[in-house]
């Protein structure tokens, strides 16, 4: 079964914007690219992961292994809902769809969500706050709206349940840390001085 993974990127110039009394534009634009190297080098490095794509609205200078899918300019959700039909036009049969920011994602931990989504059809990777997705892995068709945002953990399990599914819930470190908040920046042992004092 081909599994392809997908993340989404904002236009670098308009990422972090919450960071923005934190760190001046220029750091923003080199933390998001910093994060997105970072989840894409892992997302490579993931045993089950067939191909690794992108979508973004801007045209980004991604290497060959990487794939770039268009992003129809409607919100994240209709961004990742059009990169998963144009995944399965090119032969995907699962996906794992998982956010650009973050920072301590490992390979294991996206093989682990992967293997929880093959009981039910989909995993769920929740925030560490409880609140948000970070990551989902699904089986063609998806049986979910993608419902990404502030919320969208609760949302995803009420669809799930309203589908009578039974989503595996898959909280691990790396894949439950994303880097929106302030708070965010000084919980991230990995965030050098650099970053926070230009």
């Amino acid at each position: 079964m081909s599994c392809w993974s997908i993340t989404a990127v904002k236009s670098l110039l308009s990422c972090k914007t919450r960071l923005a009394h934190c760190l001046p534009q220029r750091r923003r634009v080199e933390l998001v690219s910093d994060m997105l190297g970072h989840v894409l080098s892992v997302l490579s490095r993931t045993p089950g992961v067939d191909r690794v794509a992108v979508v973004s609205p801007e045209r980004l200078a991604l290497p060959v292994p990487f794939v770039a899918l268009a992003d129809p300019g409607a919100g994240l959700n209709e961004a990742l809902t059009a990169a998963a039909l144009e995944a399965r036009q090119r032969g995907a049969e699962r996906l794992v769809l998982v956010h650009a920011d973050l920072p301590l994602l490992e390979p294991e931990e996206v093989a682990a969500l992967i293997e929880a989504s093959r009981s039910s059809g989909l995993a769920i990777a929740p925030d560490r706050h409880g609140r948000g997705t970070n990551a989902l892995c699904l089986s063609w068709p998806p049986p979910i709206r993608f419902e990404f945002g502030p919320g969208s953990f609760s949302r995803h399990l009420a669809q799930a349940a309203a589908r009578g599914l039974s989503p595996s819930v898959v909280r691990l470190p790396g894949l439950a840390f994303d880097l929106d908040e302030p708070d965010d920046l000084n919980c991230w042992s990995g965030l050098g001085e650099e970053v926070l004092s230009s």
